[in-house]
């Protein structure tokens, strides 16, 4: 059995709970976020908020508000629900136990045990409403982002856009790394090697990971002053292969770490898979250490296995000259633990699933999502 990982083997209800900020050019911060619900409450370990002061938190806050397409309401019984990705949705609690500047605001409805249903996500609100949106670039597989481009009276030079995604890919195109403050210094190689130890030290924890930067200044490109389709800009944006050339010279905002518990049943149907001579193998566009951490949780990888042999990203995989030879070892290799595959695109579940067949084995491929019906 080939699984996708989000929303099979776990249970999709995604809450944040670690928030990384830079400290200083060189060093970040990891402060632990209270909550496992949609629920906007939750206090933040070492995090006193200033909003004149920490100006870099409150461009965090504005990343997280508007490049979010969830909704958050309040049902029947005065519970906060989510619309949308769960993913994005637990970035919008994060950014509503943050709170806002506006103080008549705060007093409502910071760390407030109900909200009315107007007041829901009053404080994403707040941030979305100081700006007007241009321009989505919407996701895409390959550069594992997407962004919004606004029109943000904090950055009256030029449009601005902000960006979230995988932070390998972002923390790669990123030149610069924005200081509690707000000023923006050169990111330097510690710098960028302090960031990817944060990132792996969340992954370890079995925590999905989200990196939100922005490009400040777009003056002297065609996005500068994009103000709709009928800009000579519009082409550049009309061909999603051209969103990651937008997304250059970014500065690094923060990263945060998102919790997807495992299904509870999931760890006695993989013991019972293993029992009747069944390999499970995880395949997931997640990140590795995290896939990893879960596989070994439920008990798809040993806690000591050998990763080299059993967990693969896709990159890794299409890099591998006997893939059919690496398939044969997992599944003889089946009666004590299955595989992994991290960071995958859907082209890698369908080379799997074939290779799988000519070695004989009855395949099945299980998850919620289009890419699992190779």
């Amino acid at each position: 059995i080939c699984s996708d990982k989000t929303g099979t083997l776990t249970t999709n209800e995604m809450c944040c709970q670690r928030l990384v900020l830079p400290s200083s050019a060189t060093s970040l911060t990891t402060h632990v976020v209270e909550g496992n619900t949609y629920a906007p409450v939750g206090t933040i370990s070492d995090l006193t908020v200033d909003w004149s002061a920490n100006k870099g938190l409150a461009v965090l806050a504005k990343i997280g508000a508007i490049c979010n397409q969830a909704r958050l309401s309040v049902d029947a019984d005065g519970r906060a629900v989510r619309i949308g990705e769960p993913t994005e949705a637990a970035i919008m609690v994060l950014v509503e136990k943050l709170g806002c500047p506006d103080p008549e605001l705060n007093k409502r409805c910071f760390q407030a045990p109900s909200r009315a249903e107007a007041d829901a996500m009053a404080f994403s609100k707040h941030w979305i409403s100081a700006c007007e949106r241009r321009a989505v670039l919407e996701f895409t597989r390959d550069r594992k982002s997407m962004s919004v481009l606004v029109k943000d009276p904090d950055h009256p030079k030029s449009n601005v856009l902000y960006v979230k995604g995988a932070p390998e890919g972002i923390v790669e195109r990123c030149s610069t790394i924005m200081l509690p403050d707000g000023s923006v210094v050169p990111l330097t190689e510690p710098g960028r090697k302090a960031i990817q130890e944060s990132v792996l030290g969340l992954a370890s924890q079995a925590l999905r990971t989200i990196a939100l930067a922005a490009r400040l200044d777009l003056t002297g490109t065609e996005l500068a002053d994009y103000d709709g389709p009928e800009h000579p800009g519009h082409t550049l944006l009309a061909d999603p292969a051209n969103f990651a050339k937008a997304e250059t010279k970014l500065t690094f905002v923060g990263v945060v770490g998102i919790i997807d518990p495992p299904r509870a049943e999931c760890k006695q149907a993989i013991k019972d898979c293993r029992i009747a001579g069944i390999s499970v193998i995880m395949i997931t566009g997640d990140n590795k250490v995290t896939a990893e951490a879960i596989a070994k949780d439920l008990g798809i990888l040993r806690p000591m296995s050998n990763l080299a042999l059993k967990s693969f990203t896709g990159e890794e995989f299409d890099a591998l000259p006997d893939k059919r030879a690496v398939l044969k070892q997992i599944m003889e290799e089946r009666a004590y633990e299955g595989a992994v595959f991290s960071r995958t695109e859907p082209k890698h579940k369908q080379v799997i699933v074939k290779i799988l067949k000519q070695l004989g084995e009855i395949t099945a491929m299980t998850g919620d999502g289009v890419n699992d019906a190779p």
